[in-house]
């Protein structure tokens, strides 16, 4: 059993029917705030809201699960009263950044070091259990070829329409094809940048931008 409200300052929620747990978390200290969309919460229309908090005991909590739509606006709620604007303030436009189109997101994840040296392992077994004409030769070939789509799956899937945006009430990253996450981190969040261009990227024409934005617990 979950309740929260709003009030000037902080955010208050109470879990539990035995026994209550509640928790405030400062919006003065609100780093960023996600709306994620689990593929199981998708299905009923529902959404977590998870709101990183700097300093003090508050780390990261989690509220879950509301109305897609009361996730959103309460998100720009939070926001909006973080930057110490009125709490009904619309959400703010946004100006695109970059878009990750997926046949560029297929392709560097097949193009890893980890997943080249995993294909070259796969047809040299497949080229000695021809040679040889021994099918032991393959039995390692199963878990090899399994990790490899299990790793290309993960990546694809959970950066999937990658995008990011800027606004007034900071950077805004969305993407994820089964559970769907949506990111905004208050400006001024972006404390260093490093652009990778490796042999494979520059004959694609790919770089992969590295940014550590605070709030959201390491690179993106």
């Amino acid at each position: 059993y979950t309740r929260f409200w709003v009030t000037e300052d902080e955010l208050r929620i109470q879990k539990g029917i035995l026994f209550r747990q509640s928790k405030h978390v400062r919006l003065a200290r609100l780093q960023a705030v996600d709306v994620v969309r689990p593929l199981a919460a998708r299905l009923f229309g529902l959404a977590e809201l998870k709101l990183d908090v700097a300093g003090g005991n508050e780390g990261q909590t989690t509220l879950a699960y509301i109305p897609e739509a009361e996730a959103t606006r309460l998100r720009a709620e939070l926001l909006a009263r973080a930057a110490g604007i009125h709490p009904d303030t619309p959400e703010a436009p946004e100006r695109a950044l970059v878009s990750v189109p997926l046949p560029a997101l297929v392709g560097s994840t097949l193009l890893t070091t980890g997943a080249v040296v995993a294909w070259v392992i796969a047809a040299g077994l497949l080229v000695a259990a021809l040679v040889s004409g021994e099918p032991g030769f393959l039995i390692p070939l199963v878990p090899e070829v399994l990790g490899v789509v299990g790793h290309w799956w993960n990546q694809v899937s959970t950066y999937f329409a990658f995008t990011v945006a800027q606004s007034p009430d900071g950077l805004r990253i969305r993407h994820g094809l089964l559970s769907h996450r949506s990111q905004t981190g208050g400006p001024g969040r972006v404390r260093a940048g490093r652009a990778v261009r490796g042999f494979r990227g520059r004959r694609f024409d790919w770089t992969r931008l590295e940014v550590n934005v605070a709030g959201y617990g390491g690179h993106h």
